[in-house]
């Protein structure tokens, strides 16, 4: 299987990373996966660093110029690396992907949504989402439900994939938090959440 993964994100953040770990993990499975990144950015220098295939594209571009002469290159890319799925990471980009699944394109196109905003509920998004893309994915429940209730948005192409823990290093360890321990007086503890951002964080320094 051929896939690209639109990576248009300046930093290396976790939308970047997610990205950049897909085609990391195609690669290892035997399957060809290009990257594509805006220039002069940390996403595109990672997937170098990594080892994998990236080309740098203005995908953040909003100049009409520059615009018209993307969708050119897209295109080119699309008749020269001949990509089984198309993976748009986030949405500058994603309307010229769904204009060319919309023409014929013979890509099957995935919206992968790791962001917590919501997408608005117009018609533009619903068009692209609903008749353009062939599969979305939502990487946190409250994102999943947005899709499938306002943009209505059947369960045959929507997508729940929750973000994986490793859950030896990400553990919670009492003597990493000694002052969560309950309490002799109430025989309460502290704040749950913040006991287990001590503990974790003392783990991952001593790692």
């Amino acid at each position: 299987m051929r896939v690209i993964q639109v990576a248009n994100v300046r930093w290396f953040n976790a939308t970047s990373w997610y990205a950049l770990y897909l085609a990391r993990l195609l690669r290892e499975a035997g399957h060809e996966a290009l990257v594509l990144a805006p220039p002069d950015t940390e996403t595109l220098d990672k997937a170098r660093h990594w080892g994998l295939p990236a080309a740098a594209l203005p995908l953040n571009s909003s100049n009409p110029a520059t615009l018209a002469r993307l969708a050119v290159e897209l295109r080119r890319l699309v008749r020269e690396f001949r990509p089984d799925a198309v993976n748009c990471h986030r949405g500058e980009s994603f309307w010229l992907w769904g204009a060319m699944r919309a023409a014929g394109a013979p890509f099957r196109l995935v919206r992968t949504r790791g962001d917590q905003r919501l997408p608005r509920n117009n018609a533009p998004n619903r068009w692209l989402h609903n008749r353009c893309a062939d599969a979305v994915v939502a990487t946190n429940s409250v994102m999943h439900a947005h899709f499938r209730d306002a943009f209505g948005i059947g369960p045959d192409r929507l997508h729940l994939i929750l973000g994986g823990v490793d859950r030896e290093r990400f553990a919670f360890d009492p003597k990493a938090a000694p002052g969560c321990a309950p309490s002799s007086a109430t025989g309460h503890r502290i704040s749950w959440s913040a006991c287990w951002a001590a503990s974790t964080r003392s783990r991952a320094s001593a790692n």
